[in-house]
């Protein structure tokens, strides 16, 4: 009896001893170039499964960001089912590929996990019928690919119903007033700091947000440093817009990315 037991002890060594050597933990920053573990925002498992290398990387509280497998040690031929995930632990993006290439179903979900689009791909390029979907789980839009190239597409609304005219395939945001609106707004609020004036502080700043799908504005951020009186009141003005009308691809509103220029230029310069 003894003997079994230490034999099972030993088995299990070996199992684990085994497992170590074959899993290896990279620490990634957050353009996913390795750095040490100090400094990493991401961190990497990779293991040997058969033929294929198995990876699955994580934010840095330990939740999963993705998983799949690869053909080769280098992490360059992906292969199989890829998984993606929000730092809520929540799926939202799923792929296929076959030799480093994407091939078939390709699935977005939405944070319910309810389904937000599927595309067919062959070789890395969209194939044949794409559908995207409203909140209700209605087909928003069916598009049709030959190539990677769009050769069709149909939008329906809410209720199922196709819309008929002409709807553009992609509608950027717009300021209520559209450029002239902005323009004006901004021309209206924007107030040069005295210190500014006093010490002849100029320059350009540009200001990069969000858009979101309701038309809000978020993560309001200067995109380059003149002066901070003069980045900060430009990151105030943009802050201080109103709704606008969000973008809309595939016929579902979108989130963008938007930037715009704010001139502090004094007369008498």
């Amino acid at each position: 009896m003894r003997k079994f037991l230490l034999l099972i002890v030993l088995w299990c060594v070996v199992v684990f001893s085994y497992s170590q050597m074959d899993t290896s933990i990279v620490y990634l920053d957050s353009e996913w170039k390795e750095v040490s573990e100090i400094n990493y925002e991401y961190f990497r498992k990779v293991f040997k499964v058969g033929k294929l290398w198995g990876v699955k990387d994580f934010y840095k509280d330990g939740v999963l960001q993705m998983s799949g497998f690869y053909l080769d040690k280098k992490l360059k031929k992906k292969h199989g089912q890829f998984d993606y995930y929000s730092k809520q632990g929540v799926r939202y993006s799923e792929y296929h590929y076959v030799k480093g290439k994407k091939n078939g179903l390709h699935i977005m979900y939405q944070k319910d996990s309810s389904v937000y689009a599927r595309k067919l791909f062959k070789k890395d390029k969209l194939f044949g019928e794409s559908y995207w979907y409203h909140d209700n789980g209605i087909v928003a839009s069916r598009e049709d690919y030959m190539k990677g190239e769009m050769t069709k597409y149909t939008f329906y609304n809410e209720n199922g119903e196709e819309l008929k005219g002409d709807y553009l395939y992609e509608l950027l945001p717009e300021y209520p007033g559209g450029l002239s609106g902005l323009s004006t707004f901004i021309s209206e609020n924007v107030i040069y700091p005295k210190q500014a004036i006093d010490n002849n502080i100029q320059g350009r700043v540009l200001v990069k947000f969000i858009v979101e799908k309701d038309g809000t504005v978020n993560e309001v951020k200067s995109e380059n440093y003149i002066h901070s009186l003069l980045n900060h009141e430009a990151e105030r003005v943009v802050k201080s817009f109103s709704k606008w009308k969000p973008a809309k691809f595939h016929n579902l509103p979108a989130r963008v990315v938007y930037t715009v220029p704010i001139n502090f230029k004094l007369k008498n310069s």
